[in-house]
């Protein structure tokens, strides 16, 4: 949390890409690694986002998805936590589907790690471009179901 002492713009951004992680990336998280299967996990993933999103409370935009780029990538300390982040999820997706596929939820030839990079930069897009553009909750949904249904999750 913030304290007495002077920080500069990017320790206090820093600090609050942190904050964001441990109360919204956790909500995520959970709603992606509760429930018993993936395809429920990843719906949950997604509606949790959308429920952001279209809270009049929060910005239109997710914190972690407009970090990626070039202002931030300039700042090493910020880059390699944006990336350090970025991993985390993308590796966490990835066991989730190969103990998915494992379990026999998905077929054997379900590629988890490429699907995971998928499912991830669709869901930066969504949440740093899509719904600054149009957040059509509905329309949102049906391209969410169409795209995790056309991955067969």
């Amino acid at each position: 949390m913030i304290c007495s002492r002077a920080w500069g713009k990017k320790q206090l951004y820093l600090e609050c890409l942190k904050h964001y992680n441990d109360t919204v990336g956790r909500r995520r998280a959970a709603a992606l690694l509760s429930p018993p299967s993936v395809k429920e996990g990843l719906r949950g993933l997604f509606k949790t986002v959308l429920d952001d999103l279209d809270d009049s409370r929060n910005p239109r935009i997710c914190l972690m998805a407009r970090s990626v780029s070039s202002d931030v990538f300039a700042e090493a300390d910020l880059k390699k936590y944006v990336q350090a982040e970025t991993a985390a999820f993308g590796g966490a997706l990835s066991e989730r589907l190969k103990s998915a596929k494992d379990a026999g939820e998905l077929p054997a030839e379900f590629e988890a790690d490429v699907v995971s990079q998928v499912v991830s930069t669709y869901l930066q897009g969504l949440s740093s471009r899509t719904a600054l553009l149009c957040l059509d909750r509905p329309r949102l949904e049906r391209q969410v179901d169409l795209f995790l249904t056309s991955l067969g999750l």
